[in-house]
């Protein structure tokens, strides 16, 4: 079987040759590249080109490419900070009182800050890892 061919048996319920593997190491990836955290995560050239050369690295079956939790919160309305040696984190809230809800706006994936970054990132390296492996790209 091949990466994807594992993958999808999988999520079938089926039983795959082995059990796939995915390595969830955004981190891990962006400490590798060797550019800065907050700009790692906020450019999606980057984030492909690391977890592409992670990927040639380890040879998993799943690549998962993520900027960090905060950058769905971030496109919600959070302010997020992006230290230089760690992931995003949020720092202040989207609202403050319940009554702020009605003032919440969906975020557009292709326009809102971080996620066109990631959804560019997840472009890239769907073309160039192909149907060698599953690609997802995750924001939680």
């Amino acid at each position: 079987m091949n990466s994807i061919e594992r993958v999808v048996t999988t999520i079938e319920l089926k039983i795959p040759d082995r059990v796939p593997v995915a390595l969830p190491n955004f981190l891990m990836t962006a400490r590798e590249s060797g550019t800065p955290l907050r700009e790692f995560f906020q450019n999606g050239d980057l984030m492909a080109e690391g977890q592409i050369k992670t990927w040639k690295q380890f040879g998993q079956d799943v690549l998962m490419l993520e900027n960090g939790t905060a950058a769905l919160a971030q496109a919600c309305g959070c302010g997020v900070a992006y230290p230089a040696n760690s992931a995003p984190v949020v720092q202040s809230p989207a609202i403050e009182r319940l009554e702020q809800v009605k003032d919440l706006n969906i975020p557009d994936p292709y326009k809102t800050h971080p996620l066109p970054e990631l959804l560019k990132a997840t472009r890239i390296v769907s073309r160039e890892v192909g149907t060698k492996a599953f690609v997802i790209g995750e924001a939680d």
